[in-house]
């Protein structure tokens, strides 16, 4: 090593400069002697001989090291330095972090944060089916490449060294604290998933949510993240979608939070399919971890527009579903996805509230004034992302069903002319739709269309959306059925934005007979009243803005 600069005590290197430095460790720039390579040492503030430590060191950095993710600063090595002081090596990333937009002239616009939110649940996700805990997740460990991709820093850097997250002077330091680490609890998953939440909510506001400019001591930022209710970020402009996500992903108990880093990034890219924002791909690595009973809260569960693409190490994520699954499906948790992600998850509302303004320009500020919604129609033209990108519907006539059975209302593409709205054999409300109805229920699954039936609890049990998508699965078509003539995806459960339907459980079948892909939805309200099944063929080529409409505007106005 040369004599210039401080002497680290770590063999193989030159050149050393200290760029930062922490409670937990300093962090130093230098050059790796064998490659000429410029790389990154953080030196820990701890000692070899601390009970514990090197197993666990040992243990989290060799899993970080292993886990090649589009979204984490790679970790090239680790080791001990000749004091007995454990250093990790990884790559340099000289594109700034997300607290410098926080401190920068241009804050993020709110589709920036979201998009961000969802990356970074895809990079703790990984890291907790590795049994990494980040233990200290803050803006500032939300680096940003050169080509602008966020990559989470300093797993298990903090934890390591400070086991009492309330062991700081500095109030900032505890702005992103769940409140079960206040009495030293460890760092879970959970409290992960509540640093990611304050995060995003501190990108959103510009200030912590507990945090007050002029807090001198710790004590007054304890007892707010401990009793305070979550400052409202309607107040700031933020739309409800989004309000919702940050408040239970800030839940103070963490049984009513997300129960996994997963949850986060699927309600995260929910929010972007209620507001009309392309949803961001969310990269998942490794084998999900076994949960102490399934998630049914409706809150928690994945839209069709959420499915989680694993991404291969060493390769960019592709974007997520509502997939058409290919042949080679992935076992980590959903399958591959193809083209624009479809409106599934507004299939009841009968309109989508956008929130316009302040929330697509910057984000940062400290502003409280308020912005105005608008409301999408079918025939109008509405910008879906802080680009000139731009969205039109497709015009629609709206059927009304009624009968002593039910109602149910849906919005169908004129183009869409071919229809039926006969009946079931029991009475129950039904409306089949199409380019070619006689396509439609043939099985070359080429025309674009729609079918809507709803049923009494007597007929389909609600409680049970499993079991009648399988009932869809089994339906005859001219001596085939559905799993025998198409690929079959995972099925997911999903919450729909807006009023009537609140959960269901969602199929993607592709390259059905050799012709287009199939959707096949089930769902019910939060009183289990109803079943509804729907049928969707997306067509060949494929017609995702009819599709969008019949899906986004569906509703059950009544049933006996």
């Amino acid at each position: 090593m040369s004599s210039e600069g401080p002497v680290l005590g770590i063999p193989g290197i030159d050149s050393a400069a200290e760029i930062g430095r922490a409670a937990s460790h300093i962090t130093y720039r230098v050059r790796d002697v064998a490659t000429g390579r410029i790389v990154v040492i953080k030196l820990l503030n701890a000692g070899r001989d601390w009970p514990g430590l090197e197993e666990r060191f040992e243990r989290e950095q060799s899993a970080m090291a292993a886990l090649v993710h589009p979204n984490i600063v790679p970790v090239l090595g680790h080791g001990w330095s000749e004091t007995g002081m454990p250093f990790i090596v990884t790559e340099e990333v000289v594109g700034g972090s997300i607290a410098d937009r926080l401190r920068g002239p241009t804050p993020m616009t709110g589709p920036d944060i979201l998009g961000l939110g969802v990356r970074m649940a895809g990079a703790l996700e990984s890291a907790h089916r590795a049994d990494v805990v980040h233990g200290d997740l803050r803006p500032a460990d939300m680096m940003v490449s050169p080509q602008g991709e966020p990559l989470l820093a300093d797993f298990g850097v903090v934890t390591l060294v400070r086991h009492d997250a309330t062991d700081v002077a500095d109030p900032v330091e505890l702005a992103h604290v769940a409140p079960e680490l206040l009495d030293g609890t460890p760092a879970t998953p959970e409290s992960d998933v509540y640093a990611l939440a304050s995060a995003l909510y501190t990108l959103f506001a510009g200030l912590p949510a507990y945090v007050r400019p002029g807090d001198q001591s710790v004590i007054p930022v304890i007892k707010r993240i401990a009793s305070d209710p979550l400052p409202d970020l309607g107040a700031k402009s933020v739309p409800a979608p989004v309000v919702d996500v940050m408040s239970k992903g800030m839940a103070k108990n963490p049984a009513e939070r997300y129960q996994a880093a997963l949850d986060l990034g699927r309600a995260l890219q929910q929010a972007q399919v209620a507001l009309g924002i392309p949803v961001t791909e969310m990269a998942v690595l490794g084998s999900p971890k076994a949960r102490s009973a399934p998630a049914r809260s409706v809150t928690t569960a994945a839209t069709p527009a959420t499915a989680v693409t694993a991404a291969t190490p060493g390769t960019a994520a592709t974007p997520p579903a509502p997939a058409r699954p290919t042949a080679a499906t992935s076992a980590a948790d959903s399958p591959p996805p193809n083209r624009t992600p479809l409106l599934i998850a507004g299939i009841v509302a009968l309109s989508v509230l956008l929130a316009a303004g302040v929330f697509f320009a910057t984000r940062g500020d400290d502003s409280e004034e308020a912005v105005s919604t608008t409301t999408t129609t079918r025939e109008t033209t509405t910008t879906t992302s802080p680009t000139t990108t731009e969205t039109t519907l497709p015009p629609a006539t709206t059927d009304i069903l009624t009968n002593d059975e039910g109602q149910l209302s849906v919005e169908v593409p004129i183009a869409w002319a071919s229809r039926d709205t006969t009946a079931t054999s029991g009475g129950f409300p039904s409306i089949r739709a199409a380019t070619d109805l006689a396509e439609f229920l043939g099985t070359t699954f080429v025309q674009p269309g729609i079918e809507f039936v709803t049923f009494p609890v007597d007929v389909i049990d609600p409680s049970d959306l499993s079991a009648a998508l399988d009932q869809i699965i089994a339906i005859d078509r001219g001596g085939n059925t559905l799993d025998t003539l198409c690929i079959r995806g995972e099925r997911t459960e999903f919450v729909p934005n807006g009023a009537g339907l609140v959960v269901g459980q969602f199929e993607a079948l592709s390259a059905c007979n050799g012709g287009g892909d199939v959707l096949i939805i089930a769902a019910t309200d939060a009183a289990l009243s109803f079943t509804v099944l729907i049928e969707v063929h997306v067509g060949s080529p494929p017609d995702d803005a009819g599709v969008d409409v019949v899906t986004s505007t569906f509703s059950v106005v009544q049933f006996p």
